[in-house]
């Protein structure tokens, strides 16, 4: 099964800051790119969005948190963590492939 995260960030740059966003995307890249991060804020809010085939929900949390913690981390955002956790199994009408 297919399992989606929106992780949000706390204390995160602000979008006009376009370096800092940068290396964290790059950071997030080599920790976590297999969960085909994506990077994106809006009202305040700074969130990446992760997936993964899983079936075991905490070990899912468990990384796409871990990589978001060693990304921030890797870019030098030491006041940043994550925040917010939501998770939801992907329905099957929008999975690649899906008829």
């Amino acid at each position: 099964m297919e399992l989606r995260a929106w992780i949000a960030i706390a204390n995160f740059p602000p979008p006009d800051d376009e370096k800092r966003w940068e290396s964290f995307f790059d950071a997030l890249q080599d920790v976590g790119g297999e969960l085909g991060p994506v990077l994106g804020g809006g009202g305040g809010v700074t969130e990446v969005v992760v997936s993964a085939d899983a079936d075991d929900y905490p070990g899912f949390v468990a990384e796409a948190v871990g990589c978001v913690a060693d990304a921030l981390r890797a870019a030098g955002l030491y006041r940043s963590y994550p925040a917010k956790i939501e998770v939801e199994r992907v329905p099957a009408d929008e999975l690649m492939g899906a008829r």
